[in-house]
């Protein structure tokens, strides 16, 4: 690329000739794919065991002599590749002109690669700020014990006033620039104090500032300058790092403060409170089964609590007189038996009621229910109505 015009068309250079496209004017160019190097037979694909090239200046050689061409005919062979060329001063200095214009990159990111390049160049020329009269009184009247990262600016034509500054990283932890923090001197010159307003001296991806080294290999991250202060103040073993925007984490902080990222304690206790409140409240409101379910799982109880009253009734009630075979028995009366059948209805019926009762309350069905049915049941058998025996008159016996 060799830049833009001024209506925005984009401008392409290859040695000496240039091309313009113009996608807002031109339909076919509103769609641009990303160009692959050609290489010297214009059609190579796969790798190959050997490579043989002749390169030059002449003729169609000319428009293949650049750096791009070089490196594909360069990097196809596998185990061996021969260059030739008929003239190499020449093919060496249309090489070196081919990679002269810019990126696509180097163009839409200008400012933000030198606003980048600037801040590591103040870095790398600070000093350390604990190495420094007026950096130490900084780091003593701001309670700050721990291994500073901070950089101290002395005062210059450029910049009035001295500044803290601190390393900047993308995400990734690549250097950025620098975050810088103006030094004021009131009362006198009696207080050092820190303007409440920094600003970043970095490219645009800068995300991240180191505030303090880790020595326990935890590494705290704040939001702010003001609580990254805090943070230091209250951990000096731990690093400290102040996160510009979003809400990502630093990927590699290990390497840049010797420390690994944790969240504040106070975080982790907010985590841990609203976590507890939750299971609390699912413990308060469990999740309900859908309307469905419910009635297939009220249904399935119903069917066991009865199954389990059957059996707790033949293993607990002898056999009832008039049950079996509907035969009278001949020690009751007619009354008696009337009595006794209309009570053993009105038992089961209670039964039956007491089932349903421990079911639709939602009490543990097995056990409970069992356990009720036996009562039930036992006091049954103990109130069954007494009968009058009597003896059958015989003649002349005994």
């Amino acid at each position: 690329m060799a830049g833009f015009t001024d209506d925005g068309a984009i401008r392409f250079r290859q040695g000496d000739q240039e091309k313009i496209v113009d996608p807002q004017a031109m339909t076919e160019d509103r769609h641009i794919d990303l160009a692959y190097a050609l290489t010297v037979y214009g059609v190579q694909g796969a790798s190959e065991r050997f490579a043989i090239a002749l390169t030059g200046t002449e003729g169609g050689r000319k428009r293949m002599a650049s750096l791009e061409s070089t490196y594909v005919t360069l990097s196809r062979a596998k185990e061996h590749v021969q260059v030739y060329t008929d003239d190499l001063a020449g093919w060496s200095a249309d090489a070196r002109h081919s990679n002269a214009g810019q990126t696509a990159h180097d163009l839409l990111h200008q400012k933000s690669d030198h606003e980048s390049d600037t801040g590591n160049r103040l870095l790398a020329t600070a000093s350390r700020l604990d190495k420094t009269a007026l950096g130490r009184r900084v780091l003593a009247e701001n309670g700050l014990e721990g291994e500073t990262m901070a950089r101290f600016i002395a005062a210059g034509k450029k910049y009035p006033s001295p500044y803290v500054a601190l390393p900047a990283w993308t995400r990734h932890g690549k250097a950025a620039g620098a975050l810088l923090t103006e030094i004021r001197i009131e009362d006198d010159g009696m207080r050092v104090v820190l303007s409440d307003e920094s600003r970043l001296r970095g490219g645009e991806d800068a995300q991240f500032a180191g505030l303090q080294a880790s020595r326990n290999g935890q590494t705290l991250i704040a939001d702010d300058a003001q609580t990254a202060l805090r943070l230091a103040q209250e951990n000096p073993e731990s690093g400290v790092v102040i996160r510009l925007h979003g809400e990502e984490r630093l990927l590699n902080a290990a390497r840049l403060t010797g420390g690994r990222i944790t969240e504040p304690d106070e975080v982790e206790r907010t985590v841990r409170s609203v976590a507890e409140a939750e299971s609390a409240a699912k413990a308060e409101d469990p999740i309900t089964l859908p309307p469905d379910e419910q009635q297939k799982l009220a249904e399935a109880q119903e069917k066991a609590a009865r199954e389990l009253a059957e059996q707790a009734r033949e293993a607990l009630l002898p056999a009832l007189p008039g049950t079996e075979g509907d035969k009278p028995d001949p020690l009751l009366s007619a009354s008696d038996e009337r009595r006794l059948r209309d009570s053993t209805e009105r038992e089961s019926r209670e039964l039956d009621e007491a089932v349903r009762e421990a079911v639709s309350e939602g009490r543990e069905p097995r056990q409970q229910v069992r356990d009720q049915m036996q009562r039930t049941e036992r006091e049954w058998v103990v109130n069954v109505p007494e009968k009058e025996i009597e003896l059958e008159k015989t003649l002349g016996g005994d």
